[in-house]
This record gives C-alpha cells, sequence and structure tokens, in this order.
C-alpha cells in the first residue's frame, strides 16, 4: 500500500483538479513497420496530425544521381493511419519545385551533409518547425497530402543560425522560436527567431548541453515572456524573464530544481507546462522526489511567484505537479526526448531516445466520471499544506464529496510511512487537521488523504 500511495503521488496527479489519469493505449504507431528507435521530436499539427521525427538515419534519397542515407519524418493521423505526405523526404516552394531534401544539407563548404533528427515544434498557428542537425525548417502543415510531389510539404522558412547540431525550440505567443546548440559550454547564445526565422536578439549562453527549450507568457498581455537554459546536467532547470516587450531578459532563478530536462512543451487545452524529469543515464537530482523516465505537468503559478500588476518576482524552485505520464517500461533504457499532446488535452504522445523500437507511446486521459475509472480526483480534494515549507505544525485542509473514513498518512521519498495524522469518519464537505513535523528530518515527503478508499496525494517540504 506504502508503493502505492508514493505512486499515486509521484506518477499521477497530485493537484486537487486533477480530473482524471493518463493510461497507456499503444505504442504509436500501432503498425510495426512504421516504427523506429530513438525519438527525437514530436508534434501535433493545427490539423490534429502526429508528426514523428526519429533521430537516426532511417530512410534514403536519391540526391546529385546516387542514393544517400537520410533522416525522415512520418506524419500520422491519431488512430496511426499514416498521413499522405509521409514520410516527408522533400520541401517545395510556393510554385511546387523541390527545394530542400530534409536530412541532407549543404555545409559551409558547398558539399552535401548528412543531418539527424533533432526535433520538433508547432508553433501558435499549428505550422511544424523542423530542426535536422543545424538546419531549421518551417513547414506548411495544411500542404500535408495536398504538396506538389510524394513525400513533399510546402516550406515556409529555412534558417541556419548555428554551425552546430540544435534543439528543438520553445515558441511564444507572437510565434517566435527560441533556440540554441545542443552543446553550448557557456559560450554559444539563445537566439530568438521570428516568426519567418529571422535573428530577432540573443539571450542567455547555454551553460552546457541542452536538447529542447520551452519558453511561456506570463499571461500578462504586455509581452512577458519566460524561457528555460535546461542545461540537462546540472539538474538546475534557470530561467530566463523579460516583463514586456520594452524590457531585456534577465536571469530569474531554477525551476523545477533537480529534474535533468530533456524535452518540454505546453498543454494548451490545460495550460500545464510539462517537463521531462531525466533518464538512467542522467538521473533526476538525489534527494528531490521526481522520478526518472516521467514528464510532469505544472500550472504557472506551480512555478512562480508574482506580482499585484501579473509579472513574475520569482521562482518557486520544487513546485508540485498537477499531473504526469510515466513511460510504460519501468525497465527502460530510454531517455525522455519528446512530448507532444492533441488539441483537447486529451491525448499525450510521447518518445525517448536510446529506446529500441517502439520509441514513441501514445497515452490517453481517463476521466474520473467514466465507470470504471479511478475516482479519487471527484471524491476528495486535497490543499496544499500551510505552511509550507514546515519546521514544526501545519494544516492539511480537504475537502469531501461524500461522508465515510478518512485516512491521512506522511510518507518519505523512499515511500517508508513515517506517520498517520487521521484515521477516523469525516462529514462532507471541508475540514483542517493540524499535523506536528518537528520530529521529521528535513526533506520532501509525500501526504495521501484517502476516502473510502480513494485519494490523492501533495508534496511538502520539511527544514531545519
Amino acid at each position: 500500500m506504502q508503493r502505492l500511495l508514493l505512486t499515486l503521488a509521484l506518477a499521477l496527479p497530485l493537484a486537487a483538479n486533477a480530473q482524471g489519469v493518463w493510461e497507456f493505449e499503444t505504442d504509436f504507431p500501432a503498425d510495426t513497420d512504421r516504427q523506429f528507435s530513438s525519438t527525437h521530436g514530436l508534434a501535433v499539427d493545427g490539423q490534429g496530425l502526429v508528426w514523428v521525427q526519429p533521430h537516426n538515419l532511417v530512410d534514403s534519397v536519391q540526391v546529385a544521381g546516387e542514393y544517400r542515407a537520410s533522416g525522415t519524418v512520418t506524419v500520422f493521423s491519431p488512430d496511426g493511419t499514416e498521413a499522405a505526405c509521409s514520410p516527408v523526404r522533400f520541401l517545395a516552394d510556393a510554385s511546387g519545385a523541390v527545394t530542400d531534401t530534409l536530412g541532407i544539407g549543404t555545409n559551409a563548404s558547398g558539399s552535401l551533409e548528412t543531418q539527424t533528427g533533432r526535433g520538433l515544434t508547432a508553433d501558435v498557428n499549428g505550422d511544424v518547425l523542423i530542426v535536422s542537425g543545424n538546419l531549421l525548417f518551417k513547414v506548411d502543415h495544411t500542404s500535408c497530402g495536398a504538396g506538389p510531389a510524394p513525400n513533399t510539404v510546402r516550406l515556409l522558412a529555412k534558417a541556419q543560425p548555428f554551425s552546430g547540431s540544435m534543439i528543438a525550440p520553445g515558441t511564444d505567443a507572437a510565434g517566435n522560436f527560441y533556440i540554441s546548440q545542443v552543446v553550448g559550454n557557456g559560450t554559444q547564445p539563445y537566439k530568438i527567431l521570428d516568426p519567418n526565422l529571422n535573428e530577432l536578439a540573443d539571450i542567455a549562453n547555454n551553460r552546457t548541453f541542452n536538447r529542447a527549450s520551452l519558453a511561456v507568457d506570463d499571461g500578462g498581455g504586455d509581452g512577458g515572456v519566460a524561457m528555460w537554459d535546461f542545461s540537462y546536467t546540472t539538474n538546475m532547470p534557470a530561467v530566463w524573464y523579460r516583463p514586456d516587450d520594452f524590457s531585456d531578459f534577465d536571469s530569474l532563478g531554477v525551476t523545477p530544481m533537480g529534474m535533468a530536462i530533456e524535452s518540454a512543451t505546453i498543454q494548451e487545452a490545460t495550460g500545464y507546462l510539462w517537463f521531462s524529469s531525466g533518464s538512467p543515464e542522467n538521473p533526476p537530482a538525489p534527494g528531490t522526489p521526481w522520478v526518472a523516465n516521467t514528464w510532469y505537468g505544472f500550472a504557472l503559478e506551480d512555478l512562480f511567484e508574482f506580482d499585484g500588476n501579473g509579472d513574475i518576482t520569482a521562482t518557486i524552485e520544487v513546485p508540485t505537479p498537477r499531473d504526469s505520464i510515466t513511460w510504460n517500461d519501468p525497465a527502460t533504457p530510454g531517455r525522455p526526448r519528446a512530448i507532444a499532446f492533441s488539441a483537447d488535452g486529451m491525448t499525450a504522445y510521447v518518445g525517448q531516445f536510446s529506446q529500441p523500437v517502439p520509441a514513441t507511446q501514445k497515452f490517453v486521459k481517463m476521466d474520473t466520471a467514466e465507470e470504471g475509472a479511478p475516482q479519487w480526483a471527484a471524491v476528495v480534494d486535497v490543499a496544499q499544506n500551510t505552511p509550507n515549507p514546515v519546521s514544526s505544525r501545519t494544516t492539511i485542509s480537504f475537502t469531501t464529496r461524500e461522508a465515510g473514513t478518512v485516512r491521512i498518512r506522511v510518507f518519505d521519498a523512499s515511500g517508508r510511512q513515517v506517520a498517520t495524522v487521521a484515521d477516523r469518519a469525516f462529514a462532507t464537505g471541508t475540514h483542517a487537521v493540524d499535523f506536528d513535523a518537528s520530529g521529521l528530518a528535513a526533506g520532501v515527503y509525500v501526504y495521501s488523504v484517502e476516502v473510502n478508499g480513494f485519494g490523492t496525494a501533495r508534496q511538502m517540504t520539511v527544514v531545519r
């Protein structure tokens, strides 16, 4: 039971408003002939098509009279049926003339050079940015299946802002992109590119190694944007922030502390920001609550503190997640390298690098109101304990939607039960229970609230 509750706390939704759980549906696509190893990019475009990019050279094309190994991007409908333009091999201009071969580019000396898959991003219009080695291609998502030739989509913009291989960029509400090289070592900047991939500005230097970035508007409507430099080998995802269009980006802080983030996205239906936690090769930092090969979802207010004007003032270093998805193989060697959501937020696609076939999985959100589905979110809402962090006494508040026996228990990071706060009958309604944490060592703990056998959980931090 302790392991079950720790799983509920770390691998299932922790917040009171989580509406269901993620259930593994299938490897994606289910057709084994179209599956690849080492997924490096995922995107859901404006028509709901799913774009999948392996890192490896899984295709070949004829260029300059000879066949060459090449990377590619496959495109599927949500049911796994391959789209008419898939696999994408060529890019064409508005007239239909092929201008580029995806996966093979021209280097600085003019020679052809193979480019491996490095990431995908869908922008605010649903168009897809393809990162292929050190080349960026922005393509018209509506041209898939309506292109001038098989395996072709229409190119909207192209750029080569770095000489080395690049990361999957973040994108903001204005359609700008935030991108850097994989290898930064403190010398390569993050660049802001406009929707046409023209360079606008440099922000900060990439500290070590990166695979992705994320940018999010602060919600104030005046151009305020937060941008992450994950530098996943440091376990310290750093945030840079500008409060409006007229300000420069400045260092803000670290969040979520302890994660080795290699992929991230925004779930538009909920507004949650999703981050991968780490892998066996680059694990989460010891002593933090994160589980490897898991993606965690947070609301903006879980990650940041705001002032009265709606500007971000500080980071919350160890936030409590609202939701999570764990790769459907606990013994996996892979690294969580890609994540994307359907427009309604009810379907998630996740991919792993260094993962044997299949390297992409599909999850669906199970509604708690559905017969036979888990019912904890429908039965009890659990508030964050106050104060938190706590050194002595704290209050745990919760709201039950049915009367019954309520059990409140506290577990340490290993899943060992360290306290029973309550185990008695409560009426329907809102309640508050006092807990004395003075006997606990400093660290992160999980407290679960069960009502008639169904429950949910949150984290508390004990300081000394």
